[in-house]
């Protein structure tokens, strides 16, 4: 199993999470950037590979649209500490 944050469209479904020192901002569709002190509000989706890669499709990877990458976010419930990946547009690189 793969976890994945998500902060906009993606979100349903998930454990309420928080991602620190991002700040989440809307340029057509939501993407986020890097901002000390900054919290992203959204939810930590536990996926299959498979379901992973069919998000990678509909995210546009592939064309260079979003990348993904590793973070760390931490769930509301419990406050514990997750590795996941998160989706981010290609100019916010």
């Amino acid at each position: 199993m793969v976890k994945l944050f998500v902060h906009g469209i993606l979100r349903g479904g998930g454990y309420p999470a928080k991602l620190y020192n991002y700040e989440r901002f809307m340029r057509g569709f939501s993407t986020i950037k890097k901002k000390e002190g900054c919290i992203t509000t959204g939810e930590l989706l536990v996926l299959t590979k498979e379901e992973l890669d069919q998000f990678d499709i509909v995210e546009g990877v592939v064309h260079d649209y979003y990348h993904r990458f590793m973070i760390r976010c931490v769930t509301d419930e419990d406050g514990v500490v997750h590795d996941a990946w998160v989706y981010q547009q290609v100019v916010d690189k």
